[in-house]
């Protein structure tokens, strides 16, 4: 079921452009399919019932407000929004996804960054949805990965974990490094670095179908640090509206 999109869309025709050459035109290629490929992850649990919860009709719709909200110029990066693969939005049943590729062309040089967030209104939906499981059955290589915080300094910003993938078939295509978190709300804890701070809401069906946003960042791995520090900072403009109204679940403003 998963073969039609689990692997870039750009796999045979990198295969073209490479007998051509040109290091842009596959990486040019590559570019949509690596923002895709994290919306294809692997949803393999089935749940049979689903236990009642609180009504989040209103609440929803304000989140799906406020993806639909994030402005599409930074500074001097102008937003453009990329294709949703169809079978990602059938697995992941999302309330609201953003799939989007910020560029700046400064002096000549084009520096880029993409922006992905993803609601759904039920955890359990979103438990395949993961870095280290959706690259890896897509071809890209990915590093064990490292803790980081976003939205803040000294660490007290919102805990996050920082990967790097690379596409191992063709060496002219950089890697790239995905700075990934979950945002829940409810009485626990707000944030979640990995897939497995999302289980104990999914344990339980109430809190389950409050929902859970999943946010990443990806820029070009080569960045230094201070380079990277900056441009997180700045995008965390983008996307803290969007994570207060998911924190605050569905009575932040009853």
């Amino acid at each position: 079921m998963l073969e039609d999109f689990e692997k870039p869309r750009g796999v045979d025709r990198w295969r073209r452009v490479r007998r051509r050459g040109g290091r842009r035109g596959a990486s040019a290629l590559l570019a949509p399919a690596l923002t895709a490929v994290v919306l294809a992850g692997t949803l393999g649990v089935g749940w049979a019932a689903r236990p009642v919860a609180p009504d989040t009709t209103a609440y929803f719709a304000r989140v799906r407000d406020r993806v639909e909200s994030v402005p599409y110029t930074l500074d001097a990066y102008i937003g453009t929004d990329a294709e949703v693969v169809a079978a990602a939005r059938e697995l992941l049943k999302p309330n609201a996804i953003l799939q989007r590729r910020y560029v700046r062309v400064h002096v000549g040089e084009e520096s880029w960054f993409d922006l992905i967030i993803v609601h759904c209104g039920d955890v359990r939906d979103m438990q395949g949805h993961y870095p280290p499981v959706c690259y890896p059955s897509s071809g890209w290589t990915i590093d064990a990965g490292e803790p980081v915080t976003v939205g803040g300094s000294d660490g007290t910003g919102v805990p996050a974990m920082a990967y790097v993938v690379s596409w191992p078939h063709d060496r002219t295509v950089g890697s790239k490094r995905i700075v990934n978190f979950f945002a829940l709300p409810g009485t626990g804890a707000h944030y979640a670095r990995e897939i497995g701070g999302l289980e104990r809401a999914a344990r339980h069906g109430a809190t389950a179908q409050l929902g859970v946003a999943q946010i990443q960042i990806l820029m070009p791995a080569e960045l230094d640090p201070t380079a990277r520090a900056d441009l997180l900072d700045r995008v965390w403009t983008l996307v803290e509206p969007v994570i207060q109204e998911v924190v605050g679940g569905p009575h932040a403003n009853g």
